[in-house]
């Protein structure tokens, strides 16, 4: 089914027909091997606002702590019907940087993008996806602010593998730093570097005074939120439609820290999918399903 046979609303109804069929599948892997996941970000202001995926939006995200993703792992592979659904690691990409991301991506839907950038990521990197972000114990004071600088310098480095960055996220002094360090991150191994980003990221994780967690593996901008482990050692139920999903047992006090007042729905202008930079249309998507 070719996306230019659809309406605009309909690709966006497709594609949420697909995100709920990956989170299904999460779901029942995770509930077979006794793994704790929780929704995240857009999925779970959805779950809580509008007891559904966000109207507008395209993409779900969930988040764990390490071990439980290092649990959850080898059975994505072994239960994950190849036809459909492939599961890519950072390490996959070699050389080449994406993120640090590990997702499941929808083999049967492509996103229509520049074809240099598609060649470059092996066809990875504009498929609809399932995104895991991994929680890590950051402590709440200097200490946890030089743990995030340094996050921010490896991740800077790591640009230089990148196809391309986009220097309108960057301001004044912090732009030419970007730019000076993915100059410099082309000299480094790739590998060498993710390495060091994950050593970096679970440096407090066995110690149990730090009682915060941050997302470590994401875009520099989350590192920024801090969280009370407390929030999340217990799992309440939220809705998606008519199925219940995995939530922080204070998912609204998370929300607060992520959006600030989350249930008040934004400007019409500023309801934009997340992929804010490939619009949602029926000439952007190709469906083989």
């Amino acid at each position: 089914m070719a996306g230019k046979n659809m309406t605009d609303r309909e690709v966006l109804d497709h594609i949420h027909e697909i995100n709920l069929n990956m989170l299904l599948e999460l779901e029942r892997i995770a509930n077979k091997y006794d793994v704790t996941y929780f929704l995240s970000c857009g999925g779970l202001l959805g779950a809580l606002r509008h007891k559904d995926f966000i109207p507008w939006d395209n993409d779900v995200d969930v988040v764990m702590t390490r071990p439980e993703f290092d649990k959850l792992l080898p059975h994505l592979y072994e239960e994950l019907d190849p036809e459909i659904y492939e599961v890519i690691m950072p390490s996959d990409y070699g050389e080449k940087y994406f993120d640090m991301v590990p997702r499941i991506n929808y083999k049967k839907a492509e996103i229509k993008m520049d074809p240099g950038y598609c060649e470059y990521y092996n066809g990875w990197a504009n498929r609809i996806v399932l995104d895991f972000y991994f929680f890590d114990r950051v402590p709440d004071n200097f200490l946890g602010h030089m743990q995030v600088y340094r996050l921010e310098f490896l991740y800077g480095l790591l640009n230089g593998k990148r196809y391309d960055i986009d220097l309108n996220n960057y301001h004044g002094i912090m732009k030419a730093a970007a730019v000076l360090l993915r100059g410099i991150g082309r000299l480094f191994d790739t590998e060498k570097l993710r390495r060091h980003v994950d050593r970096v990221a679970m440096k407090y994780n066995n110690n149990e005074k730090v009682t915060t967690y941050r997302v470590t593996n994401d875009t520099i901008h989350t590192f920024t939120f801090s969280f009370p482990i407390s929030y999340y050692e217990e799992v309440r139920r939220v809705p998606i439609g008519e199925y219940l999903f995995p939530a922080p047992v204070k998912a609204e006090e998370v929300m607060t820290i992520h959006f600030g007042d989350y249930m008040q729905l934004p400007p019409e202008e500023d309801r934009i999918p997340h992929w804010g930079f490939v619009p949602i249309t029926a000439d952007n998507f190709i469906f083989t399903d």
